[in-house]
């Protein structure tokens, strides 16, 4: 049994090892395997990419690798790179190339797995059998050269190799012609790898491994030693034989810290001695694995190098027959040389001769001087190299002669010579010894140099032949096709400007390195001016060099050159001091002499000097084209011939139909191009454009012809078409460099008249846009909309939507009847705009009466109603809104800010891509064109857009300005609009160049990429590194305004002015004080900050509050908050809190309002940087309170909330709880409850202020006792009217003990007494009230002080209230004449008493003047307060009760609706005015029927007053006293009764019997008991009413005349008809007496009475007073009115019956 077990264990154990061993082995690669093998072949394989064939002498380099590796491992890292095909190929010297090849030796000496059972013997012979076979097979390869490379056990190879062909000769050449060795780790002694290998190997045995290669390179092995001493024994001292060793060790295993590390091939293994060793500080596999061009490979390289070099100088004697040489001042121009190297390598393989180049380009380029420097740099090359010089026949016929001599050619002279230069012996023998050359031998050279006229034959007299090469130098462009079957071609333009300033130097005889800087820079200057003509600066150099004082010399040409252009260039002195025999002004003659002759009809001389005219650099084909169609429409508008083309110039301009006919344009183009006077650009806008100096040339052709006006007149042409067609909108800024500059002088010169002038004016404005595509795409949506066209301009912060909209309100505002600019930054600025816009109206539109006294006051805020309306009218159609920096989304959303009418434009800007209105336009980065402009135009630098030239490669189009580091500049600022101009205006300012703006533009972005700066997702390093250069900048000018830049970020971004900063200053730091001293101290600082860029001036307005306002771009604030003050400063955002608490006015000066709604914005970032916890509480108290002040004064009562809040609890903190400024706080915070509404809370805030200032100062100290009245108007607001009163005598009492009878708050106590009295219907008491603190103002303050005018205003009131109408209406008018006079039209006071007056008017039944008046308070009231303020909604709500008074219900409804809605979102659900605005529509609803609506509002109302200001608040006895009312008008008796009788209860308990309301509840009970016919009930109520109201209130106050009138109503129920008319006859009277014939009452009083007399059958006093009854009706309530409709339906049925009855 143990047996067996352990059978089994070793079973498994057997397995486990099998399964192991497998596991390990099976990613061993086999070379049987496809995939797994190499990929090179095997044998020798062709590694360089030169186009060396096997010449005889040639070089062959072969490269053998080690054991176990192939050529794709061994020379290079695992990237795929070979240091040899890619590295070597291109470092071997070019002289070289066409005898040298490379190879690579692949053979299989893997050990591993299914290896080949070779040895190190056989291998070698495998080397030299594939060395004779492969490339050693002809006579002339033979006797190539062999260099060997051999890394590791390669060398070994190589070595058995070289000895087996030393002993055997069938290898013999390969041992004869082996001149090196080179041995990359070769272990001539063997390698320590060798045990491990060994190991591995015969572990490895199973899967067919090879041990015998590894045993053959054991350390000091017998055979190794024999193999190297027989190596050197045969080869020592006959090659050359470089070792290369390895000195680092190759690491064999890491693991975490630990590794292993060996010597492969030790030191001594690798080298010997009497031969070159060289160490290299690499591992084994680093001496044959280079990823670069590092040291190590360059030592190998110059070993190569050394060795192949005096081989490959081993020349046979060479033919070189060139008569001249590049010039002395001969400069490198390296592009160019480069180009013809690379052009000349192009093999043609169909051509007449395979490489052939022709160099053309305008006369004076250099164009013969680059083929000299071609020639003598290969002269080595080429055998032979001849010289023709092609300017004509005998000068050819020449050229052959010197050659065939130098040839050494025998001419049979005796032949017979024709004239033709192709019958010439001599001719015919050098052509035929050229084509007869072979592979074998070297290539021929020929240069056809000056072959600008081809027209005689040239090409019959070419070489041709399959081993030459062929350089011609031509001005005609046609040269290439001399060569048949191909040939390259080389345009040859101007010098680079270091080129042309090189050659200048050179005639100096100066180093261009050490030359001093001013030399150079007048060499600039000169080789600028020249165009960087060689031939040009050539001369001008060999002219300069004469001087010996060289410095003097340059300058005086300068000066010379400006004033006598003309005659240097035209000079024959130059002549002899050049190697050239032409001069500028003959060099191009010979060629334009024969295209005038050849070509007189096409007039190519008079295209070239039109188009020498243009200023831009480039004349685009487009030009013409628009031209020839824009020209006659021109002409019209000039309507005189003297203004019109000469008819030479016409052909350009042809026209076929409606398009451009350009024929003949092309053809005088394309000569022009042919010869290289112009040069053709393709691309999007094809072209010419002309050398400068061939451009001054062109200018002296036919002087005396009007080309100023002409140019002018093409370019006008073009300009009218172009924004025609949206196609051609993006040629825009190629026109645009075109457009002439219409000086005053020149509109003379050209005897251009006013008419003319506006329309060239106008016409070539139309080009000077930048984003054309985008404007256009604007104007088509915007004029293609059916209906209301809005366009969303979207992108990031500083891209430049606003300035894209302003630009369209430019180019198109022709199209609108107004374009008006709306702020949408928020709600407050958005009103504000709407303030400007409806002053605008007004001013451009008096038509728009609607908008009534708007501009009275020059108030800055706007009633968006009244524009709005304006806008919707259906025959305003027309106007144009730009509503920008719609950035903040709103509750209201976008949509709020625009007009509702479906018409008109609108364009909106905003950072947000969610937009989801209109059509969606992209605001992307400006691109290169229009970011030059932007840099132009700020920085005042015209030569960042002048001066284009454009050279053609494959169809791709380079721009190169005239100075390079402008484009550089723009493309480093990736088109961002706002970081260009900051640019351009530091450039402007400083006076700096593009180039030094970018030096330090560069080092700016690479400190700001340092830091660990945050930047906002809008903003990039880009426009950071603008600003941040234009702040250090403005530090080094004024340190003042560097630290106003920093504390701007500590306001808002919009709208900083002097007094602002100014209120801060006094405790502020000096800096401020100094910046703050005086207008002209911060004008002088702000206008640096402008001259930057960064800073713009604020819209100015005719009503603006204190000194105009500045503004900074969003940008550059975010800049400034995020980077320039990344660093929180407490002490900053202290002093900005400090500037705008110290500002809020208090009290009401006419200017407090507009200087709060100003503060507000800043303001609110204050407010921001508490609520953040950037700015602690501690300290700041009073600020915070001072905050809260200045929103509740603006009705933002919500922060107001939180900021009292917030204050309180900090002064509770560090103050305590009963410190006067903590009491100070809860006082204000009761003061806000009050205002929203919130009683209970505010009585709570009111008893503890209370308490606490008895406590801390006394029941009579000033303070205590406003706490205490504050207490009596909150009780009076809760309707706890005793309460109230309690509170006010307590405070007069106090008030008068303290202060007198006659202080202003005595007498503001006695005003609250008589406003209580008022409530409680204790009106004669009231009126003493009022008339004691109206007498005591008057004596105190004065007759106009506005609290002498509240009195009055007061006093108007109760006489409304008692029915004294003539009284109260005097009142009124003077409270409005005097506020009117001290406080201003639009004052809050005065808005008040012309609405106490509209509501009297109101009430007298002045429809008119109420509805006139109440619109006026609520259009100021919104333009001032803002639409959603208290006092604008209560205006709003009398407005609409008028409508309902006068039975216009819809209007009525409409306003209650928004009146209802406003408050119920600004003040809440449960605000007291809330729900008089729901009171109020449910009484419209009710007048109208709605009894459902109206009860569902009634009962809402009720349940909330019940629960927010108890049951027997008056508020809510009257909410209960409607609802009855709609019970009792769908005739639910018994449920209004309850509520009456209820309502009157209550008021007998709460206010008494005799006050007015508790009257009118039981006026209302009678009602009730009269419509169920309780005649006796109803009586006996109405009795009781009137009895009390004219004890009360007066025989003739309206109230007493209403219950009169009910009691009557009671006895004609009755049939009691006598006591009926009396009553009736009375009241009638009255109220014409009091409230006149048209008041609806009286009309009332009217229609009661016809019914009276019809009972008692005074059927003609009926008809009379009822007819009568309805023309007023008519007249003043309107034919709809529900009481209208019933008299005339009344007279009708009266009229009917009295028909029946006379028949």
């Amino acid at each position: 049994m143990d047996r067996l077990w352990i059978a089994l264990y070793l079973c498994i154990l057997l397995a486990s090892v099998a399964v192991l061993y497998d596991q390990f082995t099976k990613r061993i690669p086999s070379r049987l395997r496809a995939e797994e093998a190499p990929k090179s072949e095997f044998g020798l394989v062709r590694a360089d990419k030169l186009e060396s064939r096997g010449r005889a002498g040639g070089i062959d380099i072969i490269f053998v690798h080690g054991l176990g590796s192939n050529p794709d491992t061994t020379w290079g890292p695992r990237d795929g790179r070979c240091w040899v095909s890619d590295f070597l190929s291109e470092d071997i010297p070019a002289a070289f190339h066409r005898d040298t090849r490379i190879f690579f030796y692949n053979y299989d000496t893997y050990w591993k797995r299914d290896a080949v059972q070779g040895r190190l013997w056989s291998l070698g012979k495998s080397l030299l059998d594939r060395i004779t076979s492969e490339i050693r097979g002809t006579e002339q390869e033979r006797t190539r050269n062999l260099v060997f490379v051999g890394h590791s056990y390669g060398g070994l190879v190589i070595k058995r190799a070289l000895i087996q062909a030393s002993t055997n000769q069938l290898f013999a050449t390969v041992a004869e012609h082996t001149r090196a060795v080179f041995f990359l780790g070769t272990p001539h002694r063997g390698s320590s790898f060798s045990t491990w290998g060994g190991i591995a190997a015969r572990a490895l045995q199973p899967l067919g491994s090879n041990p015998s290669l590894l045993q053959e390179v054991v350390y000091d092995s017998l055979s190794l030693l024999d193999l190297h001493e027989e190596f050197e024994n045969v080869f020592s001292g006959k090659l050359r034989v470089v070792n290369f060793f390895e000195q680092r060790k190759t690491r064999i295993l890491k693991l975490w810290f630990l590794q292993w590390e060996e010597w492969c091939v030790r030191e001594q293994s690798a080298k010997y001695s009497k031969v070159e060793n060289v160490g290299l500080p690499v591992d084994h596999y680093g001496l044959n694995k280079f990823s670069s061009k590092n040291e190590n490979y360059k030592i190998i390289l110059g070993k190569l190098i050394e060795t192949i070099t005096p081989i490959a100088l081993q020349k046979q004697e060479r033919f070189y027959s060139v008569p001249v040489s590049t010039v002395d001042s001969y400069t490198e121009r390296p592009t160019l040389s480069a180009a013809v190297e690379e052009r000349l390598r192009v093999r043609h393989r169909d051509a007449t001769v395979p490489h052939a180049l022709a160099i053309y380009g305008l006369g004076g380029t250099g164009k013969t001087q680059l083929a000299l420097k071609y020639v003598d740099d290969h002269k080595d090359e080429y055998s032979p190299i001849l010289w023709i010089d092609a300017k004509d026949e005998d000068s050819v016929r020449s050229s052959f002669e010197r050659c065939a001599s130098q040839l050494q050619l025998s001419i049979d002279r005796t032949q017979n010579q024709g004239s033709s230069l192709l019958d010439s012996p001599t001719v015919q023998a050098v052509l035929r010894w050229l084509r007869g050359r072979k592979e074998t031998d070297d290539p021929w050279l020929v240069s056809l140099d000056n072959a600008d006229d081809i027209s005689w034959g040239i090409k019959k007299v070419l070489p041709n032949g399959d081993c030459g090469s062929i350089i011609i130098t031509s001005q005609d462009r046609q040269s290439r096709k001399l060569v048949g079957g191909g040939c390259e071609g080389l345009h040859i333009d101007t010098m680079e400007p270091l080129e042309a300033q090189e050659l200048l130097l050179r005639h100096l005889g100066l180093n261009p390195t050490a030359v001093p800087e001013d030399i150079q820079q007048d060499c600039g200057k000169i080789a600028e001016q020249l165009g960087y003509l060689a031939l040009a600066v050539d001369l001008a150099g060999a002219y300069i060099s004469n001087d010996a004082d060289q410095k003097q010399a340059l300058r005086q040409y300068l000066a010379d050159y400006e004033k006598h252009q003309d005659d240097l260039l035209r000079s024959e002195h130059f002549r002899g001091l050049s190697a050239s025999d032409k001069t500028v002004w003959t060099v191009w003659d010979t060629t334009l002499e024969k295209i005038e002759e050849r070509h007189a009809g096409l007039r190519p001389g008079l295209l070239l000097a039109l188009l020498a005219r243009f200023r831009g650099s480039i004349v685009q084909d487009e030009i013409f084209r628009l031209a020839s169609l824009g020209m006659a429409e021109v002409y019209h508008e000039f309507g005189d011939q003297e203004h019109k083309l000469p008819s030479d110039f016409r052909q350009f301009l042809t026209l076929d139909g409606m398009e451009w006919d350009s024929f003949s344009y092309r053809q005088s183009r394309d000569l022009l191009v042919r010869y290289n006077l112009a040069q053709r650009v393709d691309g999007e806008w094809p072209g010419v454009t002309m050398h400068s100096l061939v451009k001054w040339r062109a200018m002296q052709y036919n002087k005396s012809e009007r080309w100023e006006w002409l140019h002018s007149l093409f370019v006008l042409a073009a300009c009218h078409k172009l924004p025609q067609k949206f196609e051609s909108l993006r040629f825009r800024r190629h026109l645009l460099v075109h457009v002439p500059e219409m000086a005053q002088a020149w509109l003379d010169r050209n005897k251009v008249g006013a008419k003319t002038r506006l329309f060239m004016q106008r016409t070539f404005n139309r080009v000077h846009y930048i984003r054309q595509e985008q404007l256009y795409h604007i104007h088509k949506t915007l004029s293609d909309a059916d209906g209301r066209g809005i366009v969303v301009l979207y992108g990031v912060g500083g891209i430049g939507k606003t300035q894209l909209a302003t630009t369209y309100t430019e180019c198109y505002s022709a199209n609108s009847s107004g374009v008006f600019w709306l702020d949408a930054g928020s709600e407050d600025s958005a009103k504000m705009s709407y303030a400007r816009i409806a002053k605008k109206i007004v001013q451009e539109h008096p038509s728009a009466s609607q908008f009534g006294k708007i501009t009275t006051g020059g108030e800055e805020d706007e009633i968006m109603t009244a524009v709005k309306r304006w806008l919707n009218h259906p025959r305003n159609t027309r106007w144009l809104m730009i509503c920008d920096q719609s950035d903040h989304r709103t509750a209201k959303g976008i949509r709020w800010f625009l007009p509702e009418a479906n018409h008109g434009s609108v364009i909106i800007t905003t950072r947000s891509s969610t937009a989801k209105i209109g059509c969606r336009i992209q605001v992307q980065n400006l691109d290169i064109s229009d970011s030059l402009e932007v840099l132009s135009d700020t920085s005042l630098r015209k030569t960042a857009i002048n001066g284009e030239v454009f050279t053609l490669r494959t169809d791709t189009k380079l721009i190169i300005l005239q100075d390079p580091n402008a484009a550089e500049l723009a493309k480093q600022l990736h088109g961002l609009p706002q970081a260009l101009a900051n640019a351009g205006a530091y450039i402007c300012h400083v006076g700096i160049s593009f180039a030094d703006y970018l030096h330090l533009y560069k080092a700016t972005w690479l400190r700001l990429q340092q830091t660990s700066l945050g930047v906002v997702p809008y903003m990039d390093r880009t426009s950071t590194s603008t600003l941040q250069l234009s702040f250090e900048r403005i530090r080094q000018e004024s340190e003042l305004s560097a630290q106003l830049l920093q504390l701007w970020a500590y306001f808002d971004s919009q709208d900083l002015w002097l007094e602002l900063l100014q209120k801060g200053s006094s405790h502020g730091p000096n800096w401020l004080c100094q910046l703050t001293e005086d207008e002209s101290s911060f004008n002088r600082e702000v206008t640096l900050l402008l001259d930057y860029g960064l800073v713009k001036v604020n819209m100015p307005t005719d009503d603006a509050i204190e000194s105009g306002g500045y503004g900074l771009h969003s940008i550059a604030h975010m800049w400034t908050v995020h980077v320039l003050n990344k660093r929180w400063k407490v002490d900053m955002a202290g002093l900005a809190l400090e500037c705008v608490v110290s500002h809020i006015p208090v009290g009401d000066s006419p200017d407090s309002f507009a200087i709060q709604r100003r503060l507000l914005r800043h303001a609110a970032r204050c407010w921001s940087f508490i609520q953040d916890g950037l700015l602690d509480d501690d300290g700041r108290a009073r600020a915070i309170h001072s905050l809260g002040y200045l929103f509740a004064q603006q009705g933002k009562y919500g922060d107001a909330e939180k900021m009292f809040q917030r204050a309180l609890h900090s002064e509770e903190r560090a103050l305590g709880t009963d410190h006067t400024s903590t009491l100070d706080t809860v006082n204000n915070l009761g003061l806000l409850y009050a205002d929203l509404g919130r009683l209970h809370e505010a009585e709570m805030m009111y008893q503890r202020a209370l308490q606490g200032y008895e406590k801390m100062l006394g029941p009579d100290h000033p303070s205590t006792l406003s706490a205490v009245n504050n207490l009596g108007l909150l009780y009076a607001d809760l309707g706890r009217l005793h309460e109230a009163e309690m509170m006010y005598q307590r405070a007069l009492q106090g008030y008068e003990k303290m202060l007198g009878p006659d202080h202003p708050s005595t007498l503001s106590a006695v005003n609250n007494l008589g406003l209580l009295y008022a409530d409680l219907g204790r009106l004669h008491e009231a009126e003493m009230m009022y008339q004691r603190a109206l007498q005591g103002y008057e004596k105190m303050l004065g007759p106009d002080h506005p609290s002498t005018l509240s009195a009055v205003n007061n006093l108007g009131l109760l006489y409304a209230d008692l029915g004294r109408l003539h009284e109260a209406e005097m009142m009124y008018q003077r409270a409005l004449q005097s506020y009117g006079k001290m406080l201003g039209p639009d004052h809050s006071s005065n808005l008040t008493s012309m609405a106490n007056l509209a509501s009297m008017y109101r009430d007298q039944g002045r429809w008119k003047e109420a509805e006139a008046l109440e619109v006026h308070v609520m259009d100021t009231r919104k333009r001032v307060l803002g639409e959603e303020h208290p006092s604008t909604l209560s205006s709003t709500a009398n407005l609409a009760l008028t409508y309902r008074d006068q039975g216009q219900w819809e209007e009525a409804e409409a306003l209650f609706v928004q009146t209802m809605e406003i408050r119920k979102r600004v003040l809440g659900e449960e605000h007291p005015s809330t729900l008089t605005s729901m009171a109020n529509l449910a009484s419209t609803y009710r007048n109208q029927g709605r009894w459902k609506e109206a009860e569902e509002l009634d009962v809402q109302v009720i349940e909330t007053r019940k629960r927010v200001l108890g049951k027997e608040h008056p508020s809510t006895l009257t909410s209960m006293a409607n609802l009855a009312s709609t019970y009792r008008n769908q005739g639910r008796w018994k449920e209004a009764e309850e509520l009456d009788v209820q309502v009157i209860e209550t008021s007998l308990r709460v206010l008494s019997k005799e006050h007015p309301s508790t009257l009118a509840s039981m006026a209302n009970l009678a009602s009730t008991y009269r419509n169920q016919g309780r005649w006796k009930e109803a009586e006996e109520l109405d009795v009781q009413v009137m009895e009390t109201s004219l004890r009360v209130l007066g025989k003739e106050h309206p109230s007493t005349l209403a219950s009169m009138a009910n009691l009557a109503s009671t006895y004609r129920n009755q049939g009691r008809w006598k006591e009926a008319e009396e009553l009736d006859v009375q009241v009638i009277e009255t109220r014409k007496r009091v409230l006149g014939n048209e008041h609806p009452d009286t009309l009332t009083s009217m229609n009661n009475l016809a019914f009276t007399f019809i009972a008692l059958g005074k059927v003609k006093e009926a008809f009379v007073l009822m007819q009568d009854c309805y023309r007023l009706q008519d007249e003043v309530l309107g034919s709809l009115h529900p009481h209208t409709v019933s008299s005339k339906a009344t007279l009708a049925a009266w009229q009917l019956e009295a028909t029946e009855v006379s028949e």
